[in-house]
């Protein structure tokens, strides 16, 4: 009886405190005496631990109660690479420095509307470029790989904003980077069509893997209808996707 006065004193300053509402604890009342019986002296665990077990039930209760903090999910679509119109093919370029090892690495993958490689390519220069310079080089070497692979009609994308507003302008610069935007403009020439896009990083993983790779590699490499297998992943991930 001595625990069941503890329980009702229990219940009253629950109520009493204003932190628990009253049906609440009249629910943790119902519970403890189906459980434990009638007279809490009869319950199925000691008597003494009935109103330690109330006040834990309402704790949990209260927890499991707790209204749950809305999280906010973007619903913006991740960037892929995207497939070109049948008949035509695309390059992707992109380069990467090794500022402590005072060399660059660029990358170039040309792939047709079904997403196969036709063309990879990672090459290594041991000077420190400027990144502008070293991406506007590795659209310069993408362009020469098409032309040699006869590779027609062709769209070429970088992550490279600046330089494809550069080219995209069609006009002399009188800077570094505007002589290799010279040549790409003059190698523009020989293609029939020819259009250059922006993409973010994520649509262009496949030539950063590339770019990365050359890194760690001295010369140029040129993988015809295959690439590496450190991108194979990549590629892979990439299908199917169709503009």
């Amino acid at each position: 009886m001595a625990d069941s006065k503890r329980l009702s004193r229990w219940k009253r300053r629950a109520r009493e405190s204003g932190k628990c509402d009253g049906k609440v604890v009249d629910s943790v009342q119902v519970v403890v005496t189906k459980r434990f019986g009638e007279d809490v002296g009869e319950a199925l665990i000691p008597a003494n631990e009935v109103v330690e077990w109330a006040g834990d039930f309402l704790q949990e209760f209260r927890k499991s109660s707790a209204p749950v903090q809305p999280r906010l999910v973007s619903d913006r679509p991740v960037p892929k690479w995207l497939a070109p119109p049948q008949g035509m093919f695309k390059i992707n370029t992109d380069a990467a420095l090794n500022v402590q090892g005072n060399s660059a690495g660029i990358g170039v993958v040309i792939r047709n509307f079904r997403g196969q490689v036709m063309l990879s390519s990672c090459k290594n220069f041991r000077t420190a470029f400027s990144p502008v310079i070293a991406e506007a080089l590795a659209v310069l070497e993408g362009l020469r790989l098409a032309k040699l692979g006869g590779f027609f009609p062709t769209v070429l994308e970088s992550d490279a904003l600046t330089v494809v507003q550069d080219i995209c302008r069609n006009e002399s610069l009188s800077s570094d980077v505007g002589l290799v935007i010279d040549d790409i403009l003059f190698f523009c020439r020989d293609f029939n069509f020819f259009s250059f896009r922006h993409v973010p990083r994520l649509a262009n993983k496949v030539a950063h893997g590339l770019a990365k790779l050359a890194l760690s590699n001295l010369g140029e490499f040129v993988w015809s209808g295959d690439c590496p297998l450190c991108v194979e992943n990549l590629v892979m991930g990439d299908f199917p996707q169709t503009m």
